[in-house]
C-alpha cells in the first residue's frame, strides 16, 4: 500500500483520478479484509495510507496545481470519515485542516454533504462554534424527505454538545437509515457500505473522542464494536 502511494506521488497523476481510484479501492479492500480476517491493524494501515494519499493531493492543489478540483471538493469528507473509522485520529486532524480550504464550485455537492462535511471538519478541529452552527444547519436539511435517511448522523453529532440527545437511539436511527440507503433502491446499493456502515463508525468514534465516553449497549453488526474507541489503532 505504501509503495502504491509513493507511485502515485511520483507518477505524475496530473488530474488526481488515479489517487481517487486508489482511495476508493483501499476503502473496499479495508472493509472486505476486516470481515474476512477481522484484522484491525490492516484496516488502520490501509485507510491511513489512502488518507495520506489524499492529503498529498490537497497539498499539491494548495501549492498551485490545477485540475484537481473534481477530487478535492467537500465530497472528499468521506476520506475524513475513513480516517475516523480506522481511528487514524492524528491524520484525521491534519486532513480536516485541508478540507474546504480551497474555493470550489460545489454545484455537484448536495446541501447535505456540504453541511455534513463542515460539521465533521470543525468538530475534528475543535472549532465548536462553527461546528454547532453547521450541525444545526444539518438538522434542518435532514428534516427534508430527500435526506431523511441521514438523520441519524445529525443526531449522533448533536449528542456531542446536546446532552438531551439519546445516544443509543441516535445510533439506531443511523443504522436504520443506512439499511435503506444500501437497499436495492438506495444510493449506496451494491457497494462495500452494504458490509459496514463506515460513515457511522467514523461519526460515532468522533463523538466518543469528544465526549470521552464508551459504548455500553449492543449495536447492529453493520457497526463493528471492535472498531469503536478513543485511542489510535496500532
Amino acid at each position: 500500500m505504501k509503495n502504491a502511494q509513493l507511485l502515485l506521488t511520483n507518477s505524475g497523476d496530473k488530474r488526481g483520478g488515479a489517487t481517487m481510484n486508489f482511495v476508493e479501492s483501499s476503502r473496499d479492500y479495508a472493509i472486505s479484509k476486516y470481515f474476512i480476517e477481522n484484522n484491525q491493524k490492516s484496516f488502520y494501515e490501509t485507510l491511513g495510507t489512502s488518507g495520506q494519499a489524499m492529503i498529498d493531493l490537497f497539498v499539491r492543489e494548495s501549492s498551485g496545481k490545477k485540475g484537481l478540483e473534481a477530487w478535492t471538493s467537500l465530497l472528499a469528507c468521506d476520506v475524513l470519515l475513513d480516517l475516523l473509522a480506522s481511528r487514524n485520529f492524528k491524520l484525521a486532524r491534519s486532513y480536516s485542516f485541508l478540507l474546504g480550504v480551497q474555493e470550489h464550485s460545489e454545484t455537484d455537492v448536495s446541501e447535505f454533504m456540504i453541511a455534513f462535511a463542515y460539521c465533521l471538519k470543525y468538530a475534528v478541529m475543535d472549532e465548536f462554534s462553527d461546528f454547532e452552527y453547521y450541525c444545526n444547519k444539518l438538522g434542518d436539511i435532514v428534516g427534508k424527505k430527500k435526506f431523511n435517511n441521514f438523520r441519524g448522523y445529525h443526531l449522533v453529532l448533536s449528542s456531542i454538545f446536546d446532552s438531551s440527545v439519546d445516544f443509543e437511539n441516535a445510533i439506531q436511527t443511523m443504522v436504520h437509515g443506512h439499511k435503506i440507503l444500501t437497499s436495492s433502491r438506495g444510493e449506496m446499493y451494491n457497494t462495500s457500505h452494504e458490509l459496514m456502515c463506515i460513515w457511522g463508525v467514523g461519526t460515532i468514534n468522533l463523538s466518543l473522542v469528544l465526549n470521552r465516553r464508551q459504548i455500553e449497549f449492543d449495536i447492529d453488526q453493520l457497526i463493528p464494536v471492535r472498531l469503536l474507541g478513543t485511542d489510535e489503532l496500532r
